[in-house]
Parts: structure tokens; C-alpha cells; sequence
């Protein structure tokens, strides 16, 4: 797992202008999500694991965190 924190000048969704963000970024060398799945990453309860393996709050956690100050999250899987 790799994280970093840079800043960079961005253009939020939703049309705003350009402004400079921190952005955070983590990355790893797993194989990547399944079809179907990273469009539900941010939702709460959302888990790929078995029954009592996990919650799935982990990202939507984040994403709400990073909504409160201003921000958003985004996720990409190759």
C-alpha cells in the first residue's frame, strides 16, 4: 500500500470553479475490483466479504469525511 498527500488545482464536480486541494491518495498492487462493484464503494453497508467479516463504513466514512470539509472522494480499478 502506497499513500500520498499532494496539493493539487482541481475542478469539483458539480461545476464549481477550479480551486487547489490536498489530494490523498492511496493505491496498492491488488487485482483490482470485480465488475459491478466500484460503483458501490462509497455506500454504507456495501462489503464484498462474507457474512461477519466486515461492515462495509470504511469508505463511506471517508467519503463523508471529505464531503464535511469541502471535498470529495472518488475511486478508480484496473
Amino acid at each position: 500500500i502506497t499513500l500520498s498527500a499532494r496539493l493539487h488545482t482541481l475542478t469539483p464536480p458539480g461545476g464549481y470553479e477550479p480551486s487547489i486541494y490536498v489530494v490523498f491518495r492511496v493505491t496498492d498492487n491488488g487485482p483490482g475490483m470485480p465488475d459491478g462493484v466500484i460503483e458501490h464503494v462509497f455506500e454504507p453497508f456495501f462489503t464484498t466479504k462474507p457474512r461477519g467479516q466486515g461492515s462495509g463504513l470504511g469508505l463511506s466514512v471517508a467519503f463523508g469525511m471529505a464531503r464535511r470539509h469541502g471535498g470529495w472522494a472518488d475511486a478508480t480499478s484496473e
